[in-house]
């Protein structure tokens, strides 16, 4: 029988005789090698390559938005337009509604739902400031090849946009509606306080013409010129200032009432009057006019839509690169991963060899 050390030193291991017999199974390493580098490549070649389109834009000029501006109770600001349009375009149902309305221009290859497409193909960045307190938005749309991604999302960027000013022209439309509301109310209570006056005037003329009447006083009166008779019916009145109003004769009173009564209506006006129909006039005005510049601006080109929300740094541009599948990387790990299972495959070779040979030893 063997001894220990003999049977010890059986299982010692050579690392110059396991070099040079794994370097004997070369065509295991080159086959292996060989294999991983071909499914690489029919992998690269059956996959669908994935194209990045990217669009980043910053808050536009305050100057964009000087036209909901006129009136220090109502603030539209870039920071305002730049959350509306990235919070919009980061709705999937904003996008969807975009979908079907232009399902008949666009087309996918893909087979996933629309929500899925939407979660994995967009990513959007830059809606809160950074450390500098600046901001600036970053689209990326991913697409397979054969589709025109970078079309898509700049017209999906120019809808949302178109629609984020509807709707700031819509909260200022809104907004000066209730203003201009508040201010007729404001006029017609201030025309109706007038009028109350008026009618307050009209009742003290018409009671004139009562005591007039009563003193039989037909035309302007001094009290000295009254008979006996009415100058001991005790008629009193204050001799500081003017006259009571019946002094004046019934028939000139009526001639006044008969005046009021005709122009109750009319010119009814003070400073605070002016000063609403003055606000009301403006805002009315502002409002027309701006309405007047949308409709004439309705079919802008979708760049120069896009630019009224926010200012474009990049518009999407077709990707030249693509970004998925990384071809060098997985070119790379294929080289690695054939070349270790080689490796492996040829030790094995060898282990199994040794061990045939120490059997037919024995």
């Amino acid at each position: 029988m063997e001894s220990d050390a003999q049977v010890a030193k059986s299982y010692e291991i050579d690392l110059r005789d396991l070099a040079i017999a794994i370097l004997g199974s070369w065509y295991w390493i080159i086959g292996t090698l060989l294999l991983s580098v071909s499914l690489c490549l029919v992998y690269l070649w059956l996959v669908t390559p994935v194209y990045e389109a990217r669009f980043r834009a910053a808050p536009a000029a305050a100057s964009n938005f000087a036209v909901f501006n006129h009136f220090n109770d109502f603030q539209i600001s870039p920071e305002d337009a730049y959350r509306a349009l990235g919070n919009r375009l980061t709705s999937f149902q904003n996008f969807e509604a975009f979908i079907e309305e232009r399902g008949d221009e666009l087309s996918f290859d893909s087979e996933e739902s629309l929500i899925e497409l939407f979660q994995k193909r967009f990513t959007i960045e830059g809606l809160v400031a950074d450390r500098t307190g600046s901001m600036t938005m970053s689209i990326k749309y991913r697409y397979p090849e054969g589709e025109n991604g970078d079309e898509l999302l700049n017209s999906y960027i120019a809808e949302t946009s178109s629609t984020v000013w509807s709707r700031l022209h819509a909260r200022f439309a809104a907004y000066n509606q209730a203003q201009l509301m508040r201010l007729d109310i404001n006029l017609n209570l201030e025309q109706a306080a007038l009028r109350t006056e008026r009618e307050e005037e009209i009742f003290e003329v018409e009671r004139a013409i009562t005591v007039a009447r009563n003193l039989n006083i037909q035309t302007p009166t001094m009290p000295y010129q009254l008979d006996g008779e009415q100058r001991g019916s005790q008629i009193i009145y204050s001799n500081v200032g003017n006259l009571p109003k019946y002094f004046m004769g019934y028939e000139t009173l009526e001639s006044e009432r008969d005046a009021l009564i005709s122009s109750l209506d009319k010119g009814l006006s003070n400073q605070d009057v002016r000063d609403n129909q003055q606000s009301i006039d403006a805002r009315q005005q502002i409002s027309d006019s701006i309405s007047e510049d949308e409709s004439s601006k309705n079919g802008l080109d979708d760049f120069i839509v896009t630019e009224r929300v926010v200012d474009v740094i990049e518009y999407a541009f077709p990707g030249e690169r693509t970004v998925s599948p990384n071809k060098p990387l997985i070119l790379a790990l294929s080289i690695v991963i054939g070349s270790i299972f080689g490796l492996v495959i040829a030790l094995m070779s060898v282990l199994f060899k040794n061990m045939k040979r120490r059997d037919l030893q024995e």
